[in-house]
């Protein structure tokens, strides 16, 4: 019986991303043994499909492309990157929280600027 596999369109589809966006994860290598089908467009199976959308999680977690790669890389060497992959994911974390912060920050300095604003319309 043969394995399902899917179109870059058809993953774009599932994963809610242009099909650019998937090309461009593919062409960087980030999933391995993805194959073409007889009219040469790339199709991937659905383990594919996965870690490709774990892919876009971390990508929308603003890990760049060079981490990507060299998390795919790690991946790859299995279990004993465990611990490198898990200080990756830390470290981003703790960006993505200041982060956060930062914009709470800027929220409530608007806030404030817009009750400032209101009350001199209305004196």
């Amino acid at each position: 019986m043969d394995e399902k596999t899917y179109t870059l369109k058809q993953v774009s589809g599932q994963l809610g991303i242009p099909v650019y966006t998937v090309r461009r994860l593919c062409n960087a290598g980030l999933v391995a043994g993805i194959r073409r089908n007889r009219n040469g467009y790339r199709v991937l199976n659905e383990e594919q499909v996965n870690e490709l959308g774990m892919f876009v999680k971390l990508l929308r977690a603003e890990l760049t492309m060079g981490e990507l790669k060299k998390y795919a890389r790690l991946q790859r060497q299995g279990g004993k990157t465990l611990q490198e992959r898990k200080g990756m994911l830390e470290t981003q974390r703790r960006q993505l929280w200041l982060k956060i912060q930062e914009l709470q920050e800027g929220i409530g300095f608007i806030e404030r600027m817009m009750e400032i604003l209101d009350e001199s319309a209305n004196p």
